[in-house]
C-alpha cells in the first residue's frame, strides 16, 4: 500500500461507514479527502468503490457476494494477513466497510 492515512482517520471514517444506510455526498466528500483521491459517488457507485480498492491498496483481493438468504451484499477484502468483512445494504457500502476492517 501506497500511503496509508492515519488511524484515526480510518477509525473516524469507519465509525461514519458502519451507520451509513446510503448515498451520502458528506462521506463521498470525507472518503476523497481521506484517501487523496478525485471525488467520486463512492457510497452509491459499486464501481467507485471497487476502483477505491484499487487505488488504495493495488495488492488486496477483494470478494463480493450476497450472503447466505441472497438478499444483502457482502464483501471482503484481504491482503495478507489483514482481513475486513462486511455485510452492508449496498454493495458499494459492503465493499467501503470492508476496506475500512482490512485496513485497521
Amino acid at each position: 500500500m501506497e500511503s496509508r492515512p492515519p488511524s484515526f482517520q480510518i477509525c473516524t471514517l469507519s465509525e461514519r461507514l458502519e451507520v451509513a444506510d446510503g448515498p451520502d455526498p458528506t462521506i463521498d466528500e470525507e472518503i476523497a479527502r481521506v484517501f487523496q483521491t478525485e471525488p467520486a459517488d463512492f457510497l452509491s457507485s459499486a464501481v467507485a468503490a471497487r476502483k477505491l480498492v484499487g487505488d488504495v491498496w493495488p495488492e488486496a483481493r477483494l470478494n463480493v457476494g450476497y450472503d447466505v438468504s441472497g438478499v444483502f451484499p457482502t464483501a471482503t477484502v484481504t491482503c495478507g494477513k489483514k482481513r475486513g468483512s462486511s455485510v452492508a445494504p449496498t454493495v458499494s457500502l459492503a465493499i467501503l466497510r470492508a476496506l475500512m476492517g482490512a485496513l485497521k
